[in-house]
């Protein structure tokens, strides 16, 4: 019924982010969380909703799955 995206540009089926993509993707992810009262579990990739490889084999989930929601 209500959803957030977030587009970080680059492809992760290509190469990583870079370090400051992520660290600030992990700082707008944690502010939505606590402002908008999204628990971690309510977190998804676009290839866990969606048919597509994205945000490719180059996202570092687990990094971000141990850093949300502390």
């Amino acid at each position: 019924r209500n959803a957030i995206g977030i587009c970080v540009v680059g492809n992760g089926e290509r190469r990583p982010f870079t370090e400051a993509q992520v660290g600030r993707l992990m700082q707008l992810v944690d502010a939505l969380m606590r402002e908008c009262k999204i628990p971690a579990d309510r977190v998804y990739l676009h290839s866990q909703i969606a048919d597509t490889p994205s945000p490719g084999r180059f996202f570092p989930e687990a990094a971000m799955r141990s850093q949300i929601g502390r």
